[in-house]
């Protein structure tokens, strides 16, 4: 549990999100990797503009690559779910690791933008990032 407490600040993580498990990946002929699996409690429900609580609609299985860690690549998971609000809309939640519609958490994102203003083309920062 001290693991996820190192880990927490990181990401950026904060209620209603949370580390359940690191598990490192360390097969022989791949990359070293690290993931880390991210939940939502269970009991976080968002409220709507006139303070009524959505209601789970659906769950949505999501992966980010991040910055590498210890030389290891790192991935995030989580199970994001997607509330259902009084007037019938559904949105997903928000993380904060991330924009909508990414595979790259903002700090990958973040790195990769100033290694290009560095290399002044993408190639190269593509082959570093090994994307």
């Amino acid at each position: 549990m001290e693991t996820n407490k190192f880990f927490e600040p990181l990401l950026g993580l904060h209620a209603p999100f949370y580390i359940t498990r690191i598990q490192p990946e360390l097969s022989e002929g791949s990359i070293p990797a690290i993931h880390i699996y991210v939940a939502v409690d269970s009991n976080y429900r968002p409220l709507d503009a006139e303070g009524r609580k959505a209601s789970i609609h659906d769950y949505e299985d999501r992966q980010w690559r991040h910055l590498n860690l210890f030389q290891y690549h790192c991935y995030v998971h989580c199970n994001i779910p997607k509330f259902r609000y009084a007037d019938g809309s559904t949105r997903t939640l928000e993380v904060p690791w991330a924009r909508s519609n990414s595979g790259f958490t903002l700090l990958l994102e973040a790195f990769a933008v100033e290694l290009v203003k560095l290399y002044g083309c993408v190639a190269p920062v593509a082959t570093q990032l090994r994307v």
